[in-house]
């Protein structure tokens, strides 16, 4: 889309039209006014503070004709990515970082410190990809080319120190208010719109509050149910089925129309994950639900459906569970409600106050090297981030994993002020590095988007006392206190948590003969035998669970030999040449 000054391309959409609209006093009455007209008009009255401006999940690159310079923005919550290249007199750039290596100036060499990461499962570090010399501007950043100078720097970030000061009244009607703007923004779409549903709190604020705002049109839902007649792996205090609570849901909404999916058989994904690797250009995360979640694919495509809603950043906002403030308590010295919130919280949750401070204030405290005394005690003589992955212990140490994990053991690793949002963090930082969802768009044939991950609610979220969201020792008080007015009792007060995918072990039982091929292969790829425990691998794969649903073995059978394998398809993959 060109303009007086400049040239754009956006991939995504704004979600705060109205408001530039009106600040920018552009005339929408006589004909509909696209995103990509709003977002020029924006750049060229602001400029710079442009994208400080604009809410949505949007990547775009402007070419500014008067001052001969491209700016690659990506949004603030990083829900679209944008790949770039700098080298051999050009720019790249692209949302896929295949599409930058077409052209053969272009490196296709593996980046080994990034794909330690990505083994580890930690995704890709901010402004890395997977392959040297391709970048990737980070989430709430923006990358200035003029020339040959390349400047990054980011136009957002969350301001912990910011506080809300308002009675409850206030914060659950302005919580209110916030997640209906949001949803309200995201159900804008040329196509259907459909919602995933689960008990949980998070995808039932989306789907309650979408089925609220389009009553008494209908609004489609997918659940994920149990395979019937297997085997399931379901810890204490969660729980497999999510039919009961759908259904309670559903009879206060009856515009909802739920669609009830249970994953079978081996998914074209898990037999060949080639298309996977062309779209994301790296290994998936949450390889165990790969198969799971493609039966749920294959019936929003049959219902037509382009858009689905989702809560993935709920954790992070909504229903921040507040039970990392314990040890906030603790640095003040407010011992009285430290033990009033421990004790309540574990009566709550059927844990001993003993537990809770375990968890919640000594493990947030206690110096790395005295948590690796007491692991080592208890007769735990891997670090968690070795246990649970497939990773070469050479290749850690060479690429300095264990100082990483260290630096990341230190509550001042970031700066910000206390535990809680220490914690908060570095789960932004995890949800900010999960762009990856919009590069399958073309592969799954509908788009998801995130209403809990809007910017605005992301602010009041974050701006609110940790006193709304652990209260009394019921975590997630916000959410609980927010959605009463749109869920039933069953959803709002449950304490467990779905199972995703509980019969994991029966799907790969279904793909144990082509893992063990996989396996073999390995072998003959030199990357893979440089990158990968391999006698690790197939020491757990000759100790297969004889238990008919895996109990106990999940960390080792999906994180390290199915995931294991998966990272080893990718580096032969590699080394063929990206076919």
């Amino acid at each position: 889309m060109a303009g007086h000054a400049g040239v754009l391309a956006l991939d995504g959409r704004l979600d705060n039209r109205d408001d530039l609209i009106a600040a920018l006093a552009l005339d929408a009455r006589s004909a509909p006014l696209p995103d990509g007209r709003i977002l020029l008009a924006a750049l060229e009255r602001w400029g710079d503070d442009g994208p400080r401006r604009l809410i949505g999940d949007f990547a775009f690159a402007w070419w500014d004709r008067v001052e001969h310079r491209l700016t690659l923005v990506c949004d603030q919550m990083g829900r679209r990515v944008l790949h770039y290249y700098h080298g051999a007199g050009m720019v790249v750039f692209a949302t896929m970082v295949h599409a930058v290596q077409a052209l053969p100036q272009v490196p296709r060499a593996i980046d080994e410190a990034v794909l330690a990461s990505i083994i580890l499962d930690q995704g890709l570090p901010a402004e890395r990809t997977l392959y040297q010399g391709i970048a990737q501007v980070p989430a709430g950043g923006r990358v200035v080319v003029r020339g040959d100078v390349v400047r990054v720097d980011r136009y957002w970030e969350p301001n912990w120190s910011r506080r809300l000061r308002l009675k409850d009244d206030d914060v659950v009607e302005g919580a209110r208010e916030l997640l209906d703007r949001a949803v309200a923004a995201r159900l804008r779409s040329a196509s259907p719109v459909a919602s995933f549903l689960s008990g949980g709190l998070d995808s039932s604020a989306v789907a309650s509050t979408a089925a609220r705002l389009t009553s008494p049109a209908v609004l489609k839902t997918i659940t994920m149910l149990p395979e019937a007649g297997v085997a399931h792996d379901v810890p204490e205090r969660c729980y497999a089925d999510e039919r009961p609570y759908v259904e309670a849901i559903v009879r206060q909404h009856p515009n909802i129309i739920p669609h009830f999916v249970m994953g079978a058989g081996v998914s074209s994904d898990e037999e060949d994950p080639t298309r996977l690797f062309l779209h994301v250009g790296m290994p998936l995360r949450g390889l165990a639900h790969i198969g799971w979640f493609a039966a749920a694919t294959e019936r929003l495509r049959a219902l037509g459906v382009g858009v689905v809603l989702t809560g993935n950043a709920g954790n992070l906002t909504l229903s921040w569970d507040g039970e990392r403030s314990l040890a906030d308590l603790f640095r003040s010295g407010r011992w009285i409600r430290l033990g009033h919130e421990a004790a309540c919280l574990g009566r709550h949750t059927g844990r001993s106050i003993a537990s809770v401070l375990r968890t919640q204030v000594a493990a947030p405290l206690a110096p790395l090297p005295m948590r690796e005394m007491l692991r080592r005690l208890r007769g735990r003589g891997d670090m968690p981030w070795m246990a649970a992955n497939a990773i070469a212990p050479a290749f850690a140490n060479q690429h300095g994993i264990p100082d990483h994990f260290r630096r990341l053991g230190a509550l001042d690793s970031y700066d910000v002020p206390g535990a809680a949002a220490d914690l908060r963090s570095r789960m932004l930082d995890n949800f900010r590095l999960r762009g990856i969802t919009a590069t399958l768009r073309g592969h799954r044939g509908y788009e998801v988007r995130d209403p809990l991950g809007d910017l605005r609610l992301v602010e009041f979220c974050f701006a609110l006392p940790d006193d709304q969201y652990l209260r009394d020792g019921v975590s997630r008080s916000l959410a609980r206190r927010t959605l009463a007015d749109r869920l039933p009792p069953e959803v709002i007060h449950n304490t467990r948590r779905g199972r995703q995918n509980p019969e994991w072990f029966v799907r790969m039982n279904r793909c144990r003969d082509a893992l063990m091929a996989d396996l073999e292969r390995l072998d003959r790829s030199p990357l893979a035998r440089h990158c990968l425990d391999l006698p690790r691998m197939k020491a757990i794969a000759a100790d297969w669970p004889a238990d008919p649903a895996g109990r106990g073995r999940f960390s080792d059978m999906v994180g390290v030999l199915a995931r294991g394998v998966h990272v080893g398809q990718f580096l032969r993959w590699v080394e063929r040449g990206n076919e």
